[in-house]
């Protein structure tokens, strides 16, 4: 006789020899290559549609077509058949169900030492408890592939990255799953990188007349609000973000330690904070993942708009305030949104953009400067540590601070030396 196996256990292929044979009269042992290592609950080998044994964690039950010649190994899942005849010729399957235990404890362990590109390799391993049937990996939200330079364990449970490359750095993701449970764990992978071929490009027009006459002009409109009858307040507003992917060197120690510490870098907009800065200090501060546009800067205004007129109504004076927010004029701070958010605000806010090339005519540039190193001497290396160090960097800075860049850089005698 000859026979075909198959077999299935928690929606995996259990594997057997490509066929069986025995001789007529004689005897045949079907056995797994792969058992599962768990314990069963219930198993069934059928022949075809016909039931030969069903097996439980305390009892074997046999048919009665094969009772006396079919017998069962609990500790291999093995089928014997004896006395066969040319009728036992055909498909016979295995199916077995194991006590499946919920997967708990699931995390990453990464290497801890920097990562240079070209140079460092990374292992992540993974490890967690419970049945785990399935392991997936993710990048960055997207499946993770073995390449030359990416090597995964024979179990999935482990991976291998060497050389690193810029590209690797991101959020990993580790995924165990049963057919109860699953569960998750990431990492966040940080490889650094030197400059790539630098060139520094000072832009021609940065002192033409075209825009020495722009700075007069917007100098002078400034100066003649303290001519209006209506009390004002300046306001300045900017925003700067940190990347953590991309990483700086700066040179600053004690005696007999080392002069170079890396800390986040400042283009890329991995986290953002927009600040609208007054004579008393921040008024109003909010950070954001990524870079802000025109509907988060809409969303900015409102809050800080609510913020002032609060104040105003708490401490009434004589006459109510108009609000005058000095910032640069990059495209989204000129947006059609923007400009309409002013028209309508128009009783109480007043908008002045900048010149080109002119960040000396604001004195947020003065606590920006500041404040960054402030969250370098933190040294965040993740998103949340980097969060709490741009929070506590705004409180570091004494008001005495902002009173100092505000009159040094707004009296009318600075003003005229800008011209």
């Amino acid at each position: 006789m000859r026979a075909v196996n198959q077999g299935q256990y928690l929606g995996k292929d259990l594997q057997f020899p490509e066929l069986a044979n025995g001789a007529v009269g004689g005897s045949v042992v079907f056995a797994p290559d792969n058992p599962p290592s768990t314990a069963f609950e219930i198993l069934h080998w059928n022949f075809g549609s016909t039931t030969i044994l069903t097996a439980l964690p305390d009892s074997t039950i046999i048919g009665s077509a094969y009772r006396d010649r079919a017998s069962f190994d609990r500790n291999t899942l093995a089928l014997e058949l004896r006395n066969l005849t040319l009728d036992d010729s055909g498909k016979y399957g295995l199916s077995v169900q194991t006590t499946t235990e919920n997967i708990t404890n699931v995390r990453l362990i990464g290497p801890e030492e920097s990562l240079i590109e070209g140079e460092s390799s990374a292992n992540i391993t993974t490890n967690g408890t419970g049945t785990i049937t399935s392991v997936q990996w993710m990048k960055d939200n997207s499946p993770l592939f073995s390449s030359n330079r990416i090597i995964f364990s024979s179990d999935n449970r482990s991976v291998s990255i060497s050389p690193v490359q810029r590209s690797d750095s991101g959020e990993y993701h580790c995924t165990y799953t049963n057919p109860v449970s699953s569960g998750t764990a990431k990492l966040i992978l940080i490889i650094n990188y030197g400059p790539d071929d630098v060139s520094i490009t000072v832009p021609f027009e940065l002192n033409s007349a075209r825009h020495k006459d722009l700075r007069y002009e917007n100098v002078q409109r400034i100066l003649q609000l303290d001519a209006m009858a209506r009390p004002h307040e300046y306001f300045f507003l900017d925003e700067a973000g940190f990347n953590l992917q991309k990483r700086r060197q700066r040179g600053h120690n004690i005696i007999g330690q080392r002069a170079i510490s890396e800390v986040p870098g400042q283009r890329g907009g991995n986290l953002t904070l927009c600040a609208a800065m007054g004579s008393e200090g921040l008024v109003h501060r909010h950070a954001v993942l990524g870079s802000y546009n025109t509907q988060r800067l809409l969303t900015f205004l409102e809050e800080l708009r609510d913020i002032l007129l609060d104040c105003q109504q708490h401490h009434p004076g004589p006459a109510h305030h108009i609000y005058v927010i000095i910032w640069d004029n990059v495209r989204f701070h000129r947006t059609n949104q923007i400009r309409e958010w002013f028209t309508t605000n128009s009783n109480q806010f007043l908008n002045v953009c900048l010149p080109p090339y002119s960040p000396f005519l604001n004195p947020i540039e003065e606590f920006f400067s500041s404040w960054r190193w402030k969250v370098y001497d933190r040294q965040p290396y993740t998103r949340e540590n980097l969060l709490r160090a741009m929070e506590l960097a705004c409180v570091d800075i004494p008001v005495e601070a902002f009173q100092g860049w505000i009159p040094g850089r707004f009296s009318r005698g600075a003003w005229q030396e800008t011209i």
